[in-house]
């Protein structure tokens, strides 16, 4: 899944950016390639390259609906028998990263990865970073006020304890403060991160 996830994010991001500049990625490629070797074509011809992006983004979401455990979870593999938070946030966080840049994303797959991540708030029983990682992939798309109170109180226990997040850690409760915290609190993270 990490994987898949590492090849499809890069996609949607690539395809975004060249959409929004006006580029046409298949006539790009050819023109920026037009000169390579008949060797370097075969070999070339088995990777993707920018005019197969959207093939990307297609096989990357169809082996993550066949990757989706029956809970909605994700772990490290497809078949993976336990769960993993982490990853399920990863999934989560990416599957909105791709519908705001306009990836036809399946809405059975994101609905359940949402609703399973949020069976996970953090409750102090994952480490502090993953805690964070899983508010800032709930965060990352629209909330209703319902649910950002709710997520609220994990943020509040989340930033009480930031002195145990690592960097890492400090950079994704951010993200989720955002849309959490308080206009001192996100001063607060904001001063974390700038001192280390």
């Amino acid at each position: 899944v990490e994987q898949t996830m590492s090849r499809f994010l890069p996609a949607v991001v690539a395809r975004k950016t060249l959409g929004e500049l006006g580029f046409n990625a298949a006539a790009g490629e050819a023109r920026i390639l037009g000169k390579e070797t008949p060797a370097d074509a075969a070999r070339r011809a088995k990777t993707a390259g920018l005019g197969r992006l959207d093939e990307v983004i297609a096989k990357s979401l169809a082996r993550l609906g066949e990757a989706q455990r029956g809970d909605g979870t994700f772990g490290w593999w497809p078949g993976a028998q336990v769960p993993d938070l982490w990853m399920t946030a990863y999934v989560a966080w990416g599957l909105e990263l791709a519908r705001e840049a306009g990836v036809d994303v399946p809405e059975r797959m994101a609905e359940r990865t949402r609703t399973a991540i949020l069976r996970f708030r953090p409750r102090g029983n994952e480490s502090m970073d993953t805690g964070a990682w899983v508010l800032a992939a709930l965060t990352a798309g629209p909330l209703d006020e319902s649910k950002a109170k709710w997520l609220r109180e994990g943020f509040v226990g989340c930033f009480e304890e930031r002195e145990k997040l690592s960097a890492t850690g400090r950079a994704c409760l951010a993200l989720a403060g955002a849309k959490l915290g308080s206009p001192e609190e996100r001063a607060v993270l904001l001063r974390n991160l700038e001192n280390g």
